[in-house]
């Protein structure tokens, strides 16, 4: 039995999906950017002659780090967005509350069909894209397991750094046995999410969100 929700309850949950999906498509656009004008960057990297030996050693790499950082934030966010547990606050979640209030909140104009529709796009079962994402996530950033992986030498680590998202890709591609979301992909996820978003932000009398980000856009 669905647990009761308040329509002010639902607007915090709602916000909470929204920025997600905001943060994930802010931290993946600065990472785009960063990566095509990476040498442009450069200068920009505070230096790390400071710091001890072992950290200063990587002030080449920085940069990329920084890229692969963001690309795992952005990516971390938006499978939250996507989060496949009911019980979790995602879009699947959201749906199915306002599935199963929009009668009790006396929401006019509702489409049952376009629910269905939503669900399935958000569903892994249903859209392989999110599928992707999920495994993404659970086999090669957050839940890693040491029967995917080799043991990675300090030589093998450098070249990852210096080749940047080339690596990551055959990295990340030969653990989940098939190709990892690209950036496109990752931002349709985006767009669709924060425009299922904004369809019930507006029908409970919230403003929709736009995604752009500020001097990257």
């Amino acid at each position: 039995m669905c647990m009761s929700v308040s329509r002010k309850d639902f607007e915090v949950k709602i916000n909470e999906v929204t920025e997600n999906l905001w943060l994930s498509y802010s931290y993946l656009k600065i990472c785009e950017k960063m990566f095509k004008d990476r040498e442009e960057y450069l200068p920009q990297i505070a230096s790390l002659k400071e710091y001890p030996p072992q950290i200063a050693s990587l002030e080449e790499y920085s940069p990329r780090l920084l890229i692969m950082a963001l690309y795992e934030a952005g990516t971390l966010r938006l499978t939250r967005a996507y989060d496949q547990n009911k019980q979790n606050l995602g879009l699947l979640k959201i749906i199915g509350i306002v599935k199963s209030h929009y009668k009790i909140w006396d929401l006019q104009d509702i489409d049952t069909n376009q629910l269905q529709e939503d669900k399935e796009f958000v569903t892994r079962e249903k859209n392989e894209l999110v599928d992707r994402l999920i495994q993404l996530r659970d086999k090669a950033i957050s839940h890693t397991q040491s029967s995917l992986h080799c043991q990675i030498s300090d030589s093998e680590i450098a070249e990852i750094l210096k080749d940047g998202f080339t690596a990551m890709e055959k990295n990340y591609n030969e653990i989940l046995g098939k190709p990892r979301p690209s950036l496109c992909e990752l931002f349709k996820l985006t767009n669709n999410g924060v425009e299922i978003c904004n369809r019930y932000r507006q029908k409970i009398g919230l403003t929709p969100i736009e995604l752009k980000s500020e001097g990257i856009d």
